[in-house]
């Protein structure tokens, strides 16, 4: 398994939570399927271009930001 799709689902992970939103509410908004935003967060698939740019903008993120490691727990 891709180490950077692990990564990436795990910072999409972090960046949901903090957000307050479960994966069905960031499905819906980023207009992917619950099942396919599951498999990228725990590092099973890895999204398409168009998929990265709907889940930032449903984050109201930059594309960008999804890509940095996630943080560690206990950090400050």
């Amino acid at each position: 398994m891709s180490t950077l799709r692990k990564q990436f689902g795990a910072r999409l992970r972090e960046i949901r939570h903090a957000q307050g939103l479960t994966q069905e509410e960031l499905a819906e908004k980023a207009s992917i399927s619950l099942n396919f935003l599951n498999l990228i967060e725990r590092g099973q698939r890895g999204p398409s271009f168009d998929s990265i740019e709907r889940l930032a903008r449903a984050l109201k993120r930059p594309v960008a930001e999804l890509f940095l490691p996630p943080q560690k727990k206990g950090r400050k």
